[in-house]
């Protein structure tokens, strides 16, 4: 992503460093501007944010060091950043240690907070989608969430439960796939 000065680019953690790495030099060359490499761990990793390090060596001699930001989502305190009323933050909470949070506070806490932030509902109902699917709840743990969540906060994340029995996630993210693929073949002519 292209901000201002300089780029950023992240990656989650199915990637293997070497392919970061490769990543990192080719948005180096295409945007000619310093490029802000970082992992996310979804699973436990990094021990928090850190910064970390790969080496390229050959034949026995250290060429590249090669240095990224890794967020590992599992150290970090989910509550502290719900407190800085980050939609982003509210998604990735979920992936977070919840402390002494139960799944449905969190949830409720996520949900409530996405309905409530400044983005468009396309971007809403992704980031609620992405809570529904790294939190899901039990039948015991549904009936305290429902508990939780006000008349007023029902009526604010009742776009979720109706976007999601409409199916509008799943043509949203078809929409985007045909978005990314006209962008490629416009950059890189037919793909097959």
């Amino acid at each position: 992503m292209v901000s201002g000065d300089f780029t950023y680019h992240v990656s989650r953690i199915t990637f293997h460093v070497p392919r970061m790495f490769r990543y990192f030099c080719q948005l180096r060359l295409r945007h000619n501007c310093p490029i802000l490499p970082i992992v996310v761990y979804m699973p436990s990793g990094s021990g928090g944010i850190v910064l970390e390090q790969y080496n390229e060596e050959l034949f026995g001699q250290e060429y590249e060091h090669f240095y990224y930001h890794a967020v590992g989502l599992p150290e970090l305190d989910a509550k502290k950043y719900l407190a800085t009323r980050n939609p982003v933050a509210y998604a990735l909470a979920p992936l977070m240690n919840r402390g002494n949070l139960s799944k449905a506070q969190l949830k409720a806490i996520c949900l409530s907070g996405i309905a409530q932030s400044n983005v468009t509902e396309l971007q809403r109902a992704l980031l609620a989608y992405f809570v529904d699917v790294y939190l899901p709840l039990s039948q015991e743990e549904e009936q305290e969430f429902k508990q939780l969540i006000t008349e007023q906060e029902v009526n604010a994340m009742e776009f979720i439960t109706s976007w999601e029995r409409k199916g509008r996630i799943e043509g949203a993210l078809v929409a985007l796939r045909g978005a990314l693929l006209m962008q490629l073949r416009e950059k890189f002519g037919q793909i097959p």
